[in-house]
């Protein structure tokens, strides 16, 4: 048996509607329910080939041959059925992670400035409850804040340098 199943294609659809045809089925009916899109031959060389692989078995049938999934490709697929409807029922939920600093009816998306007012405020907060139990602030240096130079100033500093 191949190690990965293939999830699309001619061959999914094949291996889903055998998958629902408990006692087999023909290729004709497979072709009608399973890939009315395909010919005849299309779906009978891709059984041939699933066959080769050991997905499906052939059972000789007065009605003509009938197809089915062997055992463990029934099993593989139901697991992959039943995973997939479990995936789909986890996407559906959507994740709610709650906000420690905004209250839950507040709007989620907050921009950059909203984002640095409420980030002021905790911290003027903070400071005002660190103050009103006895705690002081100081200033450590006076330095004087220089602004950057103009570009003539910059170059004229790398000559120098």
């Amino acid at each position: 048996m191949s190690s990965g199943m293939q999830s699309k294609g001619l061959a999914a659809q094949l291996r889903a509607g055998l998958f629902h045809a408990k006692d087999g089925v023909t290729s004709a009916a497979l072709q009608a329910t399973a890939a009315p899109e395909c010919t005849q031959s299309q779906v009978t060389r891709a059984l041939n080939a699933m066959r080769g692989t050991g997905l499906v078995i052939r059972t000789p049938d007065p009605t003509g041959t009938r197809w089915s999934l062997t055992a463990a490709t029934r099993a593989k697929v139901a697991r992959t059925l039943t995973s997939d409807a479990e995936n789909t029922a986890r996407r559906t939920k959507p994740a709610v992670v709650p906000s420690h600093t905004t209250p839950s009816h507040a709007v989620l998306a907050l921009s950059a400035a909203q984002k640095k007012a409420i980030e002021s405020a905790r911290i003027a907060q903070e400071i005002a409850d660190f103050q009103a139990h006895g705690g002081r602030i100081e200033v450590l240096g006076n330095t004087p804040i220089r602004r950057p130079g103009g570009y003539r100033q910059s170059m004229s500093g790398i000559a120098t340098a």
